[in-house]
Parts: C-alpha cells; structure tokens; sequence
C-alpha cells in the first residue's frame, strides 16, 4: 500500500500551482477559433501578465477588473473574455476577490508544508495532519480551506473523521483505498474476491468471514454506497459481488506492489 500513497504523492508535487500559458493559448482554440497558434500564445501570454500585474498592483485579484483589463489589453470580444474568465476560474487559477493567486499559493511556508503532508499521506485526518504540522485548529483550518477553494486538495468524511486527500487522487480511488485498509472491510472484501465470479448472499458472507450478520449487513451499506460491491435481485433472495471498478482498483494495487 506505501507504493500507491507515494505514487499519488509524487502526482501531486508535480507544478499543479503555476499558471500554465500553453495550456490557456490550448484552451482558446474553442474560445477564439480562426486564431493562429502564436496568436494565441501571444494573447495568453498577455492574459498571464495581466494576472501578474493585478496581484501585485491590487493584492486582490477582482473579476470585473479583471474582464475589463483583459478585453482592453487583447481586443477580444466581450463573449471571449468571459468564457477565458470562465476557464480561469473553473482551473481555480483565479478566486474572485481573493488576496491570493494559485500560482503564488504556496509560497506561505505553513501552508507548502500541509500540502506536502496531505500529499505524502492521502487521508490523513485533521487532528493527525494538527499534530504532524505543528498547527493551530484555526490556523490549520484556515490553510485547508484555501488549499480546497483553489483546487488542491479535497475532503472527505470517513469513519467519522474529516480526511484530505491532493486533487491528483480521486475521490472514488480514495473511498477504494480507505475500504481497502478498514479492517472489518477488507474481510468482507476478501470473502468476495475468492468467490470469484459467484454472487454471494449476505447469511454466506457473514459465514465465511466470521463476522455477525447484523456487522455485515451494516458494512455492506457503506459498500454499495461507495461502489465497492453492487448488489443483484434474484428469486426471493440478494446476492453481492465486488464492482468492476473496485475489481479494477484491486488489479491497479496489484500491478504497483509486484
């Protein structure tokens, strides 16, 4: 399991937090169609430094002002400027209103060290990442919620904890990995991979692995949820197997640790 936590560790140290120009000239492609590439790349180049300059200019980076100055500066039309103002936001490289720019986020020393953190172990709980950091409870929650607001990191709420994971992993791969390691899980998990193909009942799998019925039923409930296991109506009776993703997720944990 260390190899899968390091290979999204290293995803997520990747240069997810710079403004990436060849990526926004791609993006105008279906924005300013008819343009040439070195058109584009000019325009993006403008639009970067437009952003630079209101981040240390204004210290705020304010949408309005920001459209205004892109469609002077450019010459593109109201239409374009909004669907690049569109694209900017929903990449979260910009926050209306905000103080902060996402390719400057990181450089508060407190903040870089809990992403690395979070990076380095997906799912690390709130009072465990306090405690790794050396953070308040205000100041960690702080942190967090920026680092979420401009795309870095997610939360989830798993056994009654608030864990967060680097935007690289996804949320169903993070549900998979946390059921992966939950003890009374697994061993439902593991009941269902040697059966193989065979749909079990739930009376069959609280046999095999020793668990109450009562334990298993409440378990299962999380599982069909989350897209673990999916269930299957036959005559008068339910029977459960593992889901093509997770099976898939099993044969990506598979290929990492051989």
């Amino acid at each position: 399991m260390a190899d899968f936590s390091e290979r999204i560790a290293s995803a997520g140290e990747r240069d997810a937090c710079v403004l990436d120009v060849d990526d926004l000239a791609e993006a105008m492609h279906g924005i300013v169609p008819g343009s040439e590439d070195g058109e584009l790349q000019s325009m993006a180049l403008k639009i970067n430094d437009i952003i630079q300059d209101e981040c240390q200019l204004h210290k705020k980076i304010l949408v309005p002002r920001l459209y205004t100055k892109i469609r002077r500066r450019t010459g593109l039309h109201s239409t374009a400027a909004l669907q690049i103002i569109e694209y900017l936001e929903k990449n979260h490289l910009i926050k209306d209103n905000s103080t902060l720019l996402k390719s400057t986020l990181m450089e508060n020393g407190r903040r870089k060290v809990i992403f690395q953190e979070i990076s380095r172990f997906p799912g690390i709980y709130f009072n465990l990442l306090k405690s790794r950091t050396g953070s308040g409870s205000k100041v960690l929650e702080h942190h967090v919620s920026i680092l979420g607001e401009f795309g870095f990191i997610f939360e989830e709420t798993m056994n009654g904890k608030r864990c967060f994971f680097p935007a690289t992993a996804s949320r169903e791969d993070a549900w998979f990995h946390y059921f992966f390691q939950l003890e009374t899980a697994r061993r439902i998990i593991d009941v269902l991979l040697l059966s193989g193909d065979d749909r079990l009942e739930l009376h069959e799998i609280s046999k095999r692995s020793g668990m109450a019925y009562p334990l298993v039923a409440y378990h299962m409930t999380k599982l069909l949820n989350k897209n673990v296991v999916v269930v299957q109506e036959a005559v008068e009776r339910r029977v459960y197997g593992l889901s093509r993703e997770f099976a898939s997720f099993i044969k990506r944990i598979e290929d990492l640790v051989a």
